[in-house]
């Protein structure tokens, strides 16, 4: 008799059962009673020390191996570090039909995957030497940093190593940050690896198609799967080497339970397996180029665009100049002049709508002054329920300004994102021009972000304008103008990352600029001109940025030199998620933790329920996870994307 642990699709932790079934393994799919219910789950451990309560047996195996046991260590590394319920982990992991242990129809509809002709590319001198230390490594312990410019040429480095596992009877994982980007790089890599041996999963499959590559992966039938977060979770065998591109974009980063940060968990699954694991970037993160610096990642540059070209021109447009000429137009009169003078040439032009995370950010449109908290150097953000401007840092507060107080001016007022107004705006300054919009409208249908793209690509319109899926991934030789209508708004966000966001942001949009033969020019359109963010963006200076932000960070105790957690309270009552997390914060502080505090919420309430977040800051958080017990009502979101 052996006793197994087994965790259920639901259940927030392992039950354990006993069993007589002969070779029974850790990541076998089984069936077993649970409240009157016969289910399946899977086994996450075995011993043969009888426990000290009763114990109902197993009924069946259902599916042996069905987790490799890499994979179950992982996902106890998520169940741990996240604070995460088990039985959602392991979700991530099976497509829900093999839960109920549904088979899949092989002749259903698979995920059409069209290759993308591409002409035989010579690598550049930087380009050989790069990919022959990645090859040459005999450390794959440790993981690699490719930073790269945009432009520089990192999917073709990407192409050529997962070649070479490939070639060495060894698999693959890609994974990008958007959804929408998967049907390009697919394209890119089905000419030249087969379309048969190539997998792509993301959330907007269906699940006979979820199943369908599942099945076909676990066979052994796909050496390469393609896709967002999730597809890092795929039975590949054999694992050879795992990417992140993009690795410093949050979408990595899931918002719901579990929320685990794919990077995170890439490390561990590649540590577990022996893979090799490659993060590329053309503005890592913060976390990942300190650890680059400190030694911890292998760092490897890019620094040149392939094919000759230049990193764009960049112009600041300062609109507090724009509104003293009487200028009150989303467009300055020099991005409107270079727009004219493109439609002239007929070349392409991308511009940028920047609506992430709009927030209620106060700044004077003479001076440029943004109120700030005393305390954290955080936006302050106005909440008109209780007319106060809070920080969601330090829970500090102050009362709306009427004046401004840097200079006194009565110019001071919210930023708005004016999207209704640019839209309107764009055929009355243009009317000559064809215009396609990107966003979160436009792109719900699934391949409608591809038939943009291609649309754009086949110089069907003359003017993209979108928000920040335009700054991805977008390989355009005729865009020559990329505008950015108004870079304050995610800059002066409630969230010490803010300034890391923006300026990534920034350099990811204008390298859409000059990727062919035509000189690229971008303008950055402000009322921040001054902002280190901007400024680095101006000149494409990545080190630049990097030394004055971490600095900030280091005198401020934030990440990389520190852990965050947030603590999220939820209630159709106000006063009671209020309570409980006034409540909870009293009892960290009784423990000893010294850097917690209350914040409310940026959108304190959502769908009819209140919000409020106790901010913890401090080392490892699995140690303080180890020693609190974590109220019913909580959410725990550990290294947030944000703090509102």
């Amino acid at each position: 008799m052996i006793f197994a642990e087994i965790v259920f699709p639901n259940s927030p932790t392992a039950f354990t059962f006993a069993s007589e079934i002969e070779n029974l393994a850790v990541g076998d799919l089984v069936a077993a009673p649970l409240r009157a219910q016969i289910l399946n789950g899977v086994v996450v451990s075995i011993s043969k020390t009888k426990p000290d309560f009763a114990t109902k047996k197993i009924v069946a195996l259902v599916r042996k191996n069905i987790l490799s046991r890499e994979q179950v260590e992982l996902a106890k590394f998520i169940r741990e570090y996240y604070a995460a319920n088990f039985g959602k982990v392991l979700k991530l992991f099976l497509p829900n039909r093999i839960w109920a242990n549904e088979p899949a129809k092989r002749k259903a509809k698979l995920t059409e995957i069209k290759s993308v002709p591409q002409p035989k590319k010579q690598l550049t001198s930087t380009q050989a030497a790069v990919l022959k230390k990645i090859l040459q490594t005999t450390n794959w312990k440790l993981p690699t940093l490719l930073k790269g410019i945009t432009g520089s040429g990192k999917t073709e480095i990407y192409l050529r190593v997962i070649l070479d596992v490939l070639e060495k009877g060894q698999s693959a994982i890609l994974l990008v940050p958007e959804i929408a980007l998967t049907p390009q790089l697919v394209g890119y890599f089905a000419a030249t690896v087969p379309k048969n041996e190539i997998a792509v999963l993301h959330s907007n499959l269906s699940e006979g198609e979820k199943l369908n590559s599942w099945e076909r992966i676990f066979a052994g039938e796909v050496k390469l799967v393609i896709g967002s977060r999730s597809a890092l979770f795929a039975p590949v065998r054999n694992l050879g080497v795992v990417i992140l591109d993009e690795e410093h974009e949050w979408s990595y980063k899931n918002d719901q339970n579990p929320r685990y940060h794919a990077r995170a968990a890439a490390m561990e699954f590649a540590k577990l397996s022996g893979a090799k694991l490659i993060l590329g970037s053309a503005t890592p993160s913060l976390e990942s180029y300190f650890a680059a610096k400190s030694g911890r990642l292998e760092l490897l540059e890019l620094p040149d665009r392939i094919g000759g070209s230049q990193l764009p021109q960049v112009e600041i447009v300062d609109l507090r100049n724009e509104m003293k000429r009487g200028n009150y137009s989303p467009f300055s009169e020099v991005l409107v002049a270079k727009i004219r003078e493109r439609l002239a040439r007929e070349e392409q032009i991308i511009l940028l709508i920047n609506k992430r995370g709009f927030a209620s950010s106060i700044v004077c449109r003479d001076c440029g002054f943004m109120l700030e908290c005393e305390n954290c150097s955080l936006p302050l953000t106005f909440h008109s329920k209780i007319n106060r401007c809070l920080c969601h840092g330090c829970g500090a507060w102050k009362t709306p300004p009427t004046k401004c107080p840097g200079c006194g001016s009565v110019a001071i007022r919210f930023l708005g994102s004016g999207t209704q107004k640019i839209e309107s705006e764009l055929p009355q300054l243009f009317p000559e021009a064809r215009i396609l919009r990107a966003d979160h409208d436009t792109t719900t249908l699934r391949g409608s972000h591809q038939k943009i793209y291609e649309a754009f690509r086949d110089r069907k319109a003359d003017i993209l304008l979108g928000t920040q899926i335009v700054a991805k991934g977008l390989d355009l030789p005729n865009v020559s103008l990329v505008g950015v209508l108004l870079a304050d708004i995610g800059l002066h966000l409630p969230d010490f990352r803010a300034a890391e966001k923006s300026f990534a942001l920034l350099t990811q949009v204008a390298g859409r600029a000059g990727r062919g033969d035509k000189p690229g020019e971008v303008v950055i359109q402000t009322y921040s001109a001054e902002n280190p963010a901007i400024i680095a963006a101006r000149t494409h200076d990545f080190e630049k940025f990097f030394a004055s932000e971490i600095a900030d960070r280091k005198s401020n105790f934030w990440p990389p030199f520190s852990k965050v957690v947030k603590f999220i309270f939820v209630d159709e009552s106000e006063k009671v998620a209020r309570n409980s997390a006034e409540k909870f914060a009293a009892e960290l502080k009784k423990l000893g933790e010294k850097n917690v505090w209350l914040a409310p919420a940026l959108i304190a309430r959502l769908h009819n329920k209140f919000h409020f977040h106790v901010i913890w800051r401090g080392g490892d958080p699995r140690k303080l996870l180890a020693r609190i017990t974590i109220p019913e009502t909580c959410r725990v979101d550990v290294d947030p994307a944000n703090l509102g």
